[in-house]
């Protein structure tokens, strides 16, 4: 151990190597946690990029609605129709979704406070929102599969 640490003392140059090294890397670590879409892979523009991602997130929204409106049908079928299901799902389910929106909306834009004025703030909202859009469209995937009983 301290013939390591008298080998760091002693390798400055190393050390700026690994700094340097270090510093060029922050850039892109921080970039990798935007997560679009593969479509969107190739692009390296930060404004192509947006775009393309906004173009993703309005198709995962449209998957979104469908889902939802399979989840009504399948609530409204079963609502006050089948012995021992209850009212008022279809009511809760509307008000939960745009709870969710806003929530969604809100959310990632401040979560992508920490980019303001820079030219990825929009790209990690838009990052964010479909994100939460994929996770948001399992749940009403599994709300909308019919009950087995």
């Amino acid at each position: 151990m301290r013939a390591l640490f008298l080998f760091w003392l002693t390798s400055s140059s190393l050390q700026v190597a690994v700094v340097l090294a270090l510093l060029c890397l922050a850039p892109t670590a921080a970039f990798a946690q935007v997560d679009v879409s593969e479509a969107c892979d190739e692009i390296l523009d930060t404004v192509e990029l947006a775009e393309c991602a906004e173009s993703e997130l309005a198709r995962e929204d449209a998957r979104l609605n469908a889902a939802y409106q399979q989840a009504r049908r399948v609530i409204g079928e079963r609502e006050g129709k089948v012995e021992g299901y209850a009212t008022g799902y279809l009511e809760a389910l509307t008000e939960a979704q745009r709870a969710w929106i806003a929530y969604r909306d809100r959310k990632c834009e401040v979560d992508s406070w920490s980019w303001r004025g820079g030219s990825q703030a929009a790209l990690h909202d838009i990052s964010c929102r479909l994100e939460m859009t994929r996770v948001r469209r399992g749940e009403l995937d599994a709300l909308g599969e019919p009950p087995e009983n």
